[in-house]
């Protein structure tokens, strides 16, 4: 049997193979978080939104501070309450004051806010030819929205209908 005599570099990890290996694991983290950006290229802020809709919905048709007339009843909204809600959504110098009240308004962020009142199918509830309920700005159409609605009961007109909360950024 013979024996191969062992040159000095085989069977030992040199320096270049290790700066090597280190490059190649460092371009394909780099690789990675460059990939992974474009096509993620902005932070969803859609659960935020929908927490703070899904709030404000509950407060206003489960609170006594909203628009019920009963804490033991809760989506049966009074009608003076929901005008007084409509009138201070659309008075600028009380819109910040409703915000806070509903819990929207911090220095850090600024949530905007819709709230109308609909028939079932979609359309604005209106009595005669005024809607009731549509109070705060609209928001664009390429603009990340949260929307929650509830079903709510307005006895003057014995009638079911969809209030929509809608809170954007």
């Amino acid at each position: 049997m013979t024996r191969k005599e062992i040159n000095n570099c085989e069977g030992l990890i040199s320096i270049d193979y290790i700066v090597g290996i280190s490059i190649f694991i460092i371009s394909i983290f780099f690789l990675f978080n460059v990939l992974t950006s474009m096509f993620i290229p902005f932070e969803s802020t859609s659960d935020e939104l929908k927490a703070m809709s899904n709030r404000v919905s509950t407060t206003l048709v489960e609170s006594q501070s909203g628009l019920i007339t009963n804490a033991l009843s809760p989506n049966i909204i009074d009608p003076a309450k929901v005008s007084e809600l409509n009138e201070s959504l659309n008075d600028p110098s009380k819109f910040d004051d409703k915000m806070a009240e509903l819990g929207l308004y911090s220095t850090e962020t600024k949530y905007k806010l819709n709230i109308s009142l609909n028939y079932i199918n979609g359309n604005i509830y209106t009595v005669g030819s005024n809607p009731i309920l549509i109070g705060g700005p609209l928001p664009d159409d390429y603009t990340n929205v949260a929307k929650t609605s509830r079903i709510v009961y307005l006895p003057s007109d014995s009638r079911m209908l969809m209030l929509e909360v809608k809170v954007w950024l």
